[in-house]
């Protein structure tokens, strides 16, 4: 997933892979190996950047369980600051011009993880920051 994220952070490259199956990928990432904070961790920041700025993009991740997914990996990782920081990004940027995105966040606990990881880590600047912005 380090790779996927890499990928998805050049504008010119976010809907090819999103196209070749990155969405996929990430969700079932997250799915798969939820007891690995390093996995969550790449996983959720393929999300983020993929998410960034596209509403289609949004919708699908929301309609493969990615934010679900999401939200379990931050309670899953209480203690580990790059899971939070991550999930906080990409909840930040699947919430951003969503209302049906930000309502299905809060049913499934997503603005209770946000705010979970920012108290569980508040001299955490990325943390911090990522959560506030979410």
């Amino acid at each position: 997933c380090g790779v996927l994220s890499e990928l998805a952070f050049v504008p010119a490259l976010q809907m090819q892979v999103v196209s070749e199956g990155g969405v996929r990928a990430a969700v079932d990432a997250l799915r798969g190996h939820l007891s690995c904070p390093a996995v969550c961790a790449k996983a959720a920041r393929a999300l983020c950047n993929v998410a960034f700025e596209s509403a289609a993009v949004h919708l699908q991740v929301a309609t493969e369980g990615g934010i679900a997914a999401l939200v379990a990996a931050m309670r899953a990782h209480p203690a580990s600051p790059r899971v939070q920081a991550e999930g906080c990004g990409a909840v930040c940027n699947l919430a951003a011009s969503n209302d049906g995105n930000w309502r299905a966040i809060a049913q499934l606990g997503g603005a209770a993880a946000v705010v979970a990881g920012m108290l569980a880590h508040a001299a955490q600047e990325d943390v911090q920051v990522k959560g506030c912005a979410a």
